[in-house]
């Protein structure tokens, strides 16, 4: 049961107080409001950004919060699906793989919406988000359940579905829609890759193979890579497909938003926007994956609109994938769960400050802190999957996120003060929360096949 204390944040520092007149003192008026939360799977912070990519979520965007600092907590989707809905870090909840399986005891934020009057539902989109394997939807009342991974617009007709069904019903939903056309193999209609990728662009045959010895050799020999990108030599064409996708997922957006309009639910309509990780397009030798802590992998879109406003409001401080449940609970006016990682973020709009934040790796390869301008990241394992960048037990790497923002120059030897610094806000969360550790799902052959498709396994 959801105790009705306020959540501990214990990730770093207490949260920082607003200023006085500031922003966060809008929007705090609780409600019984509908919540909406949409997870782009591979979504890159910098799809958002760009009217000719995503002018629906740009909009979105408009009428409530642009987080431009928004990390995910770990870059692999079921574990950071986990984070999100729980407001705990991977060492709390014990998910590491997608093959993770929660523990039944774990409260999710359906549970506890649920417990409070809402009907939950969910559109899950990758084969391991059903209950049997991930156990990520429990609480949910009405599941859309993945047989076969569907294109942004069969997801978007679903939540269409849905919304058209809570017409005239009085009772608040909390509905979880997750796209997958931004993962590997990017997903979208020629139109949109067209717009893309225009046919007066000079291409650079080759190109795509000058770099195929820097995929993983999984991915090298995988027959779903090999059929996707069969008859390509342009990587700019790949990189086409993924900006499509994503326009694929924000015409997706635009058309749900508009639903809501029409039926009169938007005024009543809390809607996060975000993605479980962001995709290396080629930066630091890392092509069409997430792996690594860099910012192109860690750094997320994320936007928030609220009833209650404030409207048009860039955030610049940093805000992890934590901290969204206790932000949720706390627009909703909902108590919170006695002991999470997270902070609502509503009471810091006014600071620039912000926390820390936590990064981890699958498989618990590496971690990461990010604190103010610089960001901390540290090897834990000695692992070569992509070849371009070998994971190497021992190592340190330091960034100055705002001079560098390419996270070119490793500065680990020449700012030792720091260094220090950061590893010491690293020891803050090595202590896990509780004792809880998921289990390994049981996988099938066709559950197997699913995972090779999108290219996690050998």
């Amino acid at each position: 049961m959801v105790q009705r204390l306020a959540a501990l944040c214990l990730t770093w520092l207490a949260a920082v107080p607003a200023a006085a007149g500031g922003p966060a003192g809008q929007g705090a008026a609780p409600g019984p409001f509908h919540v909406i939360l949409v997870t782009a799977d591979a979504m890159r912070r910098d799809a958002l950004g760009s009217a000719a990519r995503t002018p629906k979520l740009e909009a979105l965007a408009a009428e409530g919060l642009r987080f431009t600092r928004a990390y995910c907590n770990i870059t692999t989707t079921t574990p950071s699906l986990a984070t999100i809905l729980s407001g705990l870090y991977p060492r709390d909840h014990g998910a590491y793989e997608n093959t993770a399986r929660l523990d039944g005891e774990l409260w999710t934020l359906p549970e506890m919406l649920s417990s409070h009057g809402w009907l939950t539902a969910a559109i899950v989109n990758m084969p391991w988000l059903n209950p049997e394997v991930s156990n990520l939807t429990q609480g949910t009342d009405e599941l859309f359940r993945c047989t076969e991974i569907r294109a942004a617009a069969e997801t978007t007709e679903l939540a269409l579905r849905f919304l058209e069904s809570r017409r005239g019903e009085g009772r608040p939903f909390f509905l979880w829609i997750h796209y997958i056309d931004t993962h590997t193999p990017y997903r979208a209609p020629a139109r949109l890759v067209r717009r893309h990728d225009p046919p007066a662009r000079d291409s650079q045959p080759g190109s795509l193979q000058a770099v195929w010895p820097l995929f993983p050799a999984h991915h090298r020999d995988n027959p779903h890579f090999q059929a996707w990108l069969a008859g390509v030599d342009d990587v700019e064409y790949v990189r086409a497909s993924y900006w499509a996708a994503a326009s694929a997922i924000d015409e997706g957006v635009g058309k749900i938003v508009a639903r809501l309009k029409a039926l009169g639910l938007w005024e009543r309509t809390l809607f996060v926007f975000t993605a479980d990780h962001g995709e290396s397009l080629g930066e630091h030798r890392i092509w069409f994956a997430h792996a690594g802590l860099y910012e192109a992998t860690a750094r997320v879109p994320l936007v928030i609109r609220s009833p209650t406003g404030p409207e048009g409001l860039r955030v610049d401080m940093p805000v992890e994938h934590a901290d969204l449940l206790s932000t949720v609970l706390g627009r909703l006016g909902l108590p919170l769960p006695a002991r999470v990682r997270g902070c609502d973020i509503w009471p810091r709009l006014g600071s620039a400050r912000g926390r820390p934040v936590f990064l981890e790796h699958a498989g618990a390869q590496m971690e990461a802190v990010v604190s103010g301008r610089h960001k901390y990241i540290r090897h834990l394992r000695s692992i070569t999957v992509h070849p371009g960048y070998p994971v190497q037990r021992g190592r340190e790497e330091l960034y100055d996120l705002e001079a560098d923002p390419a996270e070119a120059r490793d500065l680990t030897a020449s700012r030792p003060d720091v260094l220090a610094r950061m590893r010491a806000w690293m020891k803050r969360v090595e202590r896990p929360i509780g004792e809880r550790r998921a289990s390994r799902a049981p996988i099938d052959g066709q559950l197997q096949e699913n995972l090779r498709s999108l290219g996690y396994t050998e």
